[in-house]
């Protein structure tokens, strides 16, 4: 299965995109999605020799959720796997107007416009990056 997700920003997408945004030596990464009534899902993003593995974290265990790799010869385009088997490639140069990679691992704030219309805000303090899609009502916070 493919999809650009230009047209929908999902959970997915926002992984792959909060992926995207560590720093590239960063090892380990934490995901948590907020909503209003607090933190629902918190996963572990592991940086592996090439691409990803993504652990949900549940009852303090880390339970192997997916994987995401770079695809070839795709700049900024990423296939995300399932544990099932199910893979979609997400393309953030296709779904994001004007994407830079490096700004979004730098710059204090963005606003990231999606081909849809819709926009991400994107906050860095100091060692956390707050993400919030407009058409979500959630924060994914990275660090």
């Amino acid at each position: 299965m493919t999809a650009l997700f230009g047209k929908i920003l999902t959970d997915l997408f926002m992984i792959v995109l909060c992926t995207a945004s560590a720093p590239s030596d960063q090892k380990e990464i934490q995901i948590d999605v907020v909503r209003d009534q607090g933190c629902i899902e918190t996963m572990i993003i592991q940086r592996e020799e090439i691409g990803f593995t993504v652990y949900k974290k549940t009852d303090g265990k880390r339970i192997k959720f997916a994987t995401i790799v770079p695809k070839d010869a795709a700049k900024n385009s990423f296939i995300f796997t399932s544990k099932a088997g199910t893979s979609v490639t997400i393309s953030l140069e296709q779904a994001i107007q004007n994407f830079n990679l490096s700004d979004l691992k730098t710059k204090p704030t963005l606003l990231l416009k999606t081909n849809d219309r819709e926009t991400i805000k994107v906050k860095r303090s100091k060692n956390l990056l707050f993400l919030s899609p407009s058409n979500l009502k959630c924060t994914y916070i990275v660090h």
